[in-house]
């Protein structure tokens, strides 16, 4: 290590840059005195930053071989997988072996006797009359049964409805009322304007009139004024059904005439 950082360092010093900066300062050296003095004296501040700067080599130097990075550690090859292939062996032939065969007795030869109970079973039976058959000729439908009558529905009567109650419309025309007439208004005299005018009225179930409009005007508005002034006050005889009163609406003409 010592033997590297000095080869370095001479190295440094032997550079062309540093025997150029070297001689700057050693051209006129004073007689008596070594070129190091007269540097020294003549230059002191150049000679330790010249100093200066060649350390700081030799230590970037130092410094840039410790840091080196390692090399990196060598990677283990990883084993390839191994894959057993196992063959299947042939396939033998199965050797069935030799049995002997068995010698089976001879049957005995059948003898003409036959037991009772064989001889019973060989009658035939005679069919009952549950288990005979018939053929398909024989066999009858039933005869279809009548459906029973029906029994008729007995006629509803019709109950007519009762007739409807006559509805008596309102009046104003009794005597007993005594309604006064309308007043003719004056400017109409003056003009001589004639007219009649038809009023929708409600009236109400005791006579009296509760709703009043102009059904149909005269076409002169005092007219048809005079003719609701009048008749807002008239008395009426109220409509009937069925003997009961009730509110109904009644048009009640109002004529106006000069010569009447």
């Amino acid at each position: 290590m010592r033997t590297l950082s000095h080869s370095r360092s001479n190295a440094m010093m032997l550079s062309p840059s540093f025997l150029a900066a070297k001689s700057l300062f050693i051209r006129h050296p004073v007689r008596g005195q070594s070129a190091d003095t007269a540097l020294f004296r003549r230059h002191p501040l150049a000679l330790i930053g010249t100093l200066v700067l060649v350390g700081a080599s030799h230590a970037w130097l130092l410094y840039g071989y410790w840091l080196k990075p390692a090399p990196p550690p060598l990677k283990k090859a990883m084993p390839l997988p191994t894959i057993d292939i196992a063959f299947a062996a042939p396939a033998g032939r199965t050797v069935t072996p030799y049995v002997q065969p068995v010698e089976r007795p001879a049957p005995a030869p059948k003898s003409d006797w036959v037991s009772p109970k064989k001889a019973r079973s060989t009658v035939p039976v005679k069919k009952t009359a549950a288990q005979q058959t018939y053929p398909a000729k024989d066999r009858r439908e039933p005869p279809p049964t009548a459906a029973p009558a029906l029994s008729p529905i007995p006629m509803q009567e019709k109950v007519e409805p009762p007739p409807p109650e006559e509805l008596t419309p309102a009046s104003a025309n009794a005597d007993y009322l005594r309604n006064p007439s309308p007043e003719y208004p004056g400017i109409a005299r003056s003009r001589r304007w004639e007219g009649e005018v038809l009023l929708k009225v409600l009236v109400l179930e005791d006579g009296r009139c509760g709703e009043l409009a102009i059904h149909a005007s005269s076409g002169h508005e005092v007219l048809d004024q005079a003719a609701l002034n009048a008749v807002k006050n008239w008395r009426f005889v109220p409509a009937k059904l069925g003997g009961a009163a009730v509110a109904s609406w009644v048009t009640v003409p109002i004529g106006f005439k000069l010569d009447s």
